[in-house]
């Protein structure tokens, strides 16, 4: 069994519309008949792939977008959807595969699309005691949580899939200033949080809204990035409070190797992302700072340093 990872974006609609999305305007729509087409594709990515390798691998996982608070009325997308799914959960149980990610936010409604997946999993999955079902989902302090009820529903959902002893969960957060000032004043306990979600982290930095710049990004969410003297005081803390959290902060070699998007381009290798686990590039074609990591990490609000550089500093260093 290979390390080897993918994820395959299947659409970027969704309705949580948080403050600081990635996407920027193109999470509002997406047609049935691109959904469907970027199905396909998903599914011939996935079948290729095992036809020209031999190795097993890791993990396949889908993200949006979001699949499961209305984007599937469609009853041909969410049979088409589910029926991607057996395709990964036949890899599965053919020792192919290890683990099967799905990405969603769990902020609206029942979920109910959700538990009709976790339930082909559980009726599909021959061994349930070494494959696993992730739930990836994203916990912000400020800008996801937007309307009342978001947070709460979020909570009963992934509280209520922990019956489930299959399905096992992963949170992102993203360290902006006001994420990392809940831990310094203690608002936020890390620890406590794993263990009430059975959960692991993974704690990444604040990037731009897709097209604009910096400057731009903050201008429209001036609280988005972390002032540079809030982060080095979160690493100290960190370090000492959870110091297995703080081995993995920023951790790329933990993510994906292959990201797919843009699956209704003709050309598939422009939506092919490979992450460059060296440099530490999200997306292997991002402009290198001087210190050779990805200008991505230069995104404190006031300076010009780099968040990678800093961290491995604290971890070498202590300073």
């Amino acid at each position: 069994m290979s390390d080897f990872s993918m994820q395959i974006e299947l659409w970027t609609e969704c309705n949580n519309f948080c403050e600081f999305c990635y996407l920027g305007e193109a999470n509002k729509f997406v047609p049935d008949e691109i959904k469907l087409h970027n199905i396909a594709r998903a599914s011939e990515i996935i079948t290729d792939y095992f036809s020209t390798h031999d190795e097993n691998i890791k993990a396949i996982g889908f993200l949006g977008g979001e699949f499961f608070q209305g984007q599937m009325k469609n009853p041909k997308v969410k049979k088409a959807f589910y029926n991607l799914c057996k395709q990964v959960f036949d890899l599965i149980n053919a020792n192919r595969v290890q683990d099967f990610w799905c990405y969603c936010t769990l902020t609206i409604g029942d979920q109910e699309d959700l538990y009709t997946l976790v339930e082909l999993f559980n009726n599909t999955i021959i061994d349930k005691d070494k494959h696993h079902f992730w739930i990836q989902v994203s916990y912000d302090q400020k800008g996801r949580f937007t309307l009342p009820g978001k947070f709460e529903n979020w909570n009963k959902h992934l509280l209520k899939l922990q019956q489930y002893s299959f399905t096992r969960f992963n949170i992102t957060s993203i360290m902006t200033e006001p994420f990392l000032q809940a831990v310094l004043n203690n608002e936020l306990n890390l620890t406590e949080f794993q263990n009430k979600y059975k959960t692991t982290f993974f704690l990444k930095q604040a990037n731009c809204i897709t097209d604009t710049l910096k400057q731009e990004t903050a201008q429209k969410l001036p609280w988005f990035f972390p002032k540079r003297k809030t982060y080095l005081a979160f690493l100290q803390k960190l370090r000492l409070e959870n110091p297995n959290l703080f081995d993995n902060l920023l951790n790329i070699t933990l993510r994906s190797d292959y990201m797919y998007s843009q699956l209704d381009d003709t050309d598939l290798s422009e939506g092919l992302n490979i992450r460059n686990k060296e440099t530490w590039e999200e997306y292997g074609s991002e402009v290198i700072q001087k210190c050779g990591h990805s200008v991505n990490y230069q995104c404190y609000a006031d300076s010009d340093a780099c968040m990678l550089c800093d961290y491995f500093k604290v971890k070498e260093e202590g300073f």
